[in-house]
């Protein structure tokens, strides 16, 4: 599947030849998950199921167990996830921010990335 290349500030870029930059494979599917991730349930206007209602979680005071087992509902969730290898959440309570690392398993390849919620 091909998707539309967001950078790091969740923007477009364009190539050379200013036409919007393209992704597809193993990039793509980093992108996909890191984005369920990063989204705030209710969001999403299209979706308002889509995300995670990490505001929510983290102004509770959850446990850190219910941090992880988010990400693992999440990461379980996309078709392209064969297996989880590993899932680390840490969260910073003064900061109120969670640090996610994870790899997951795609096919053959193994994609490992972190994430931060603020």
């Amino acid at each position: 599947m091909k998707s539309i290349y967001l950078n790091d500030s969740g923007d477009f870029e364009f190539d050379s030849m200013n036409e919007v930059k393209m992704i597809e494979g193993i990039d793509e599917i980093k992108q996909r998950l890191k984005i369920s991730l990063i989204t705030e349930m209710k969001e999403w206007f299209l979706n308002l199921d889509f995300g995670v209602p990490w505001l929510k979680m983290l102004g509770d005071g959850e446990q850190p167990e219910a941090f992880r087992k988010e990400v693992l509902k999440v990461l379980n969730a996309d078709p392209a996830v064969d297996k989880i290898n590993s899932v680390k959440t840490e969260f910073d309570r003064a900061n109120r921010s969670l640090d996610i690392d994870f790899i997951v398993q795609v096919g053959e390849n193994a994609i490992a990335e972190s994430v931060v919620i603020e």
